[in-house]
């Protein structure tokens, strides 16, 4: 009796933990990265601006980031986390460590227009359309609600979701951004090697002393400082 007792006590908490496995379960780095408009409540539109965090000196966009052959991308190791996109047919790398600094790339490939932007906090990278109502908007960070990045446009100061891409504050409120490509977090190694033809993001020597706003950045799967970073982006 005991022992059938125990038996059915050890099942019941192998099927919890299977429970949990699943409610808990954080998708690979190697999955296709797009929204999650299930997991924002939808009262972000009402919530007061206590509930808000303002980094706007913080974190600073990229415009138009120059790009190199990937096959000179000389400052990324092969175990370099990256934030591949192919739009067109075209294929290009965003450092990880470098959109952990921006949150924001406002870009271009194959003459369309692209927001890169990635969450530090729930590390969701996702790439938007930047285009409403027929005008192109030019992205930045504004801060944190719930957990999750919120952006700003330059043109109307709208406040957007960036988990989402649905605009809660301004003149743009109840908009939605179109999600323009679908991202692959992967490693330099696996990117280039998929991709060959690939262009990458490169650093500006010395732009912002290469040090992230949380003083580290992530290479090689983990977080790293300053002191593993190639010369030409740990410049100060």
């Amino acid at each position: 009796m005991r022992l059938r007792t125990r038996t059915l006590a050890a099942l019941a908490c192998i099927a919890l933990a299977a429970v949990a496995a699943l409610v808990f379960a954080v998708p690979s780095s190697e999955n296709a990265v797009g929204p999650a408009r299930t997991r924002v409540p939808r009262h972000a539109s009402t919530a007061p601006s206590s509930q808000f965090l303002s980094e706007r000196n913080r974190f600073h966009s990229a415009d138009r980031p120059d790009v190199v052959a990937g096959t000179n991308a000389s400052f990324l190791l092969p175990d370099d986390e990256v934030f591949g996109v192919v739009v067109d047919g075209h294929a290009r790398a965003y450092p990880l460590f470098m959109l952990a600094w921006h949150h924001v790339i406002n870009d271009q490939i194959a003459n369309r227009p692209l927001a890169v932007t990635y969450c530090i906090l729930c590390s969701s990278g996702i790439v938007f359309d930047p285009t409403v109502a027929g005008r192109r908007l030019m992205f930045d960070v504004d801060g944190a609600w719930q957990g999750t990045a919120t952006l700003f446009d330059r043109e109307t100061g709208s406040l957007w979701l960036q988990v989402t891409g649905e605009c809660i504050r301004g003149p743009q409120q109840g908009a939605m951004l179109a999600q323009a490509a679908t991202g692959r977090h992967t490693t330099w190694l696996d990117w280039l090697t998929t991709h060959p033809g690939t262009d990458v993001m490169r650093p500006v020597p010395g732009e912002r002393g290469g040090r992230g706003p949380f003083g580290y950045f992530t290479r090689g799967g983990s977080r790293s400082g300053l002191e593993h970073m190639p010369p030409a982006i740990a410049q100060t």
